[in-house]
């Protein structure tokens, strides 16, 4: 009798791999290929499909907003359940354990027991990868601006993080895609270097938000502003979204209800192929928050999403450079201005820590 020998991890891994490069090339093979069908009517057809998206996020909204000091009293017990199983799984936790443990239950819509088969991985991830120590540094004052990658994309693509509050209390981080430079981003940042930063990012944002939520007594998430405008074919490329996809995975998988909205504005119609290759990978929570507009609907969508205090100028907003508070969140107040010229370029928030910010 023969038995067969059973694949190594390791070996697993590099199917893993194949199979999500296989899966990026395709579809985007697939959709350039059907790029010659777009037109008023595929584009209205994307926009009817937005619209749904929009209003189901918009009924979606009303119903998370998470008080802490006036849980019930089952789901009190729930989350001190959650703190002894983490903590027996090796998990690492600090003053601000109540909301980083209470994401974990609201993402499973307080069913324990899926809370729990997310959670526990988490605490051995988090001790594996080095987040736990990350958020240690959070906790004593590290800041996101002292990561030596981050000047580096920020330069690649404009993205700016922790600005301000939404409407709702979220805190806003604002991505340029439009500005992606696809061979700079690569040329300075390896995968390594790039997979770090992220971790970092995610850790600084995390901390802020549950910072936040025991100051204000209620459970405060990220909301993501990505500017589509200028999207073009060559920010699909399978490179792009291969890098991509571990961090999404990370997200959905070990920070449950970080992000609370995702807002894509000034889409073209391209964009229906960008999200035919990423919305499989998202969750089905993520998806139900995303909002997209087009950019006859891009204004209303930010003056609801934000006041205008929270916004950087080119986004409707009245902040025309980086606002103090900002840049002493993000450590860049004790930073050179020569240093910060080269930062959030080269589109439309381009010199916008500097105090050069040029409107495009």
């Amino acid at each position: 009798m023969v038995i067969a020998a059973s694949p190594s991890a390791m070996e697993l891994d590099y199917v893993a791999v194949g199979l999500v490069l296989l899966q990026v090339f395709l579809l985007y093979h697939i959709a350039r290929s059907a790029d010659a069908l777009r037109g008023p009517r595929l584009l209205a057809a994307a926009r009817a499909v937005y619209a749904k998206r929009s209003a189901r996020h918009a009924a979606h909204a009303g119903e998370r907003v998470v008080q802490l000091d006036t849980l019930a009293a089952a789901k009190r017990a729930m989350l001190e359940r959650m703190r002894a199983a983490y903590v027996n799984a090796g998990g690492e936790l600090d003053e601000l354990w109540e909301p980083f443990l209470l994401r974990f239950l609201v993402g499973a819509e307080w069913n324990e027991a899926n809370a729990l088969q997310q959670l526990l991985p988490a605490a051995r991830w988090r001790r594996e990868h080095g987040a736990s120590a990350i958020r240690r540094k959070c906790a004593g004052g590290w800041k996101l601006g002292a990561h030596p990658a981050l000047a580096r994309l920020v330069s690649s693509v404009g993205f700016t993080f922790g600005h301000r509050r939404t409407w709702g209390g979220d805190v806003i981080s604002v991505g340029d895609i439009g500005s992606l430079d696809k061979e700079a981003l690569f040329r300075q940042l390896s995968d390594d270097e790039f997979n770090d930063l992220c971790l970092h990012i995610f850790e600084f944002l995390y901390h802020h938000a549950d910072r936040l939520s025991i100051e204000e007594r209620y459970l405060v998430r990220n909301a993501v502003v990505l500017d589509y405008h200028g999207l073009a074919w060559r920010h699909l490329h399978p490179d792009i979204f291969f890098r991509l996809r571990p961090q999404v995975r990370d997200l959905n998988l070990y920070y449950p209800e970080f992000v609370g909205s995702a807002t894509c504005l000034n889409v073209p119609d391209l964009f229906v192929h960008l999200y035919s290759v990423i919305s499989p990978w998202l969750s089905e929570g993520l998806r139900k928050r995303m909002t997209t507009a087009d950019i006859e609907q891009t204004r209303d969508v930010l003056a609801k999403l934000a006041p205008p205090s929270s916004l950087p100028g080119p986004y409707g907003g009245t902040c025309k450079t980086m606002p103090a508070d900002v840049r002493q969140l993000l450590g860049l107040d004790s930073k050179p201005r020569s240093s910060l010229e080269r930062m959030f370029g080269p589109g439309k928030l381009f010199g916008y820590a500097s105090g050069e910010g040029q409107e495009k």
